[in-house]
């Protein structure tokens, strides 16, 4: 017997059965609504180059490091 056979299919919720919410909310999201209308600015900020070299410095210090021919080691 495979996994799928051993779960029961579920089955969605009689109407009956889904929870109820008040009828003072249910006003509230169904009723009418007096919303101003506002216009949306999509601002993209842009990385300072200073934050643009300490990036690519960070990436070569991890590059290093990945990248590191231990063959050039030393016993002390």
């Amino acid at each position: 017997m495979s996994d799928f056979e051993e779960h029961e299919t579920l089955a969605s919720p009689k109407l009956e059965e889904l929870p109820k919410i008040p009828d003072a909310l249910a006003e509230e999201v169904t009723g009418q609504h007096d919303l101003k209308h506002v216009e949306t600015d999509e601002k993209v900020v842009l990385p300072s180059a200073e934050d643009v070299a300490q990036e690519k410095q960070h990436d070569e210090f991890v590059h290093g490091i990945e990248h590191f021919d231990t063959t050039q080691l030393k016993h002390t």
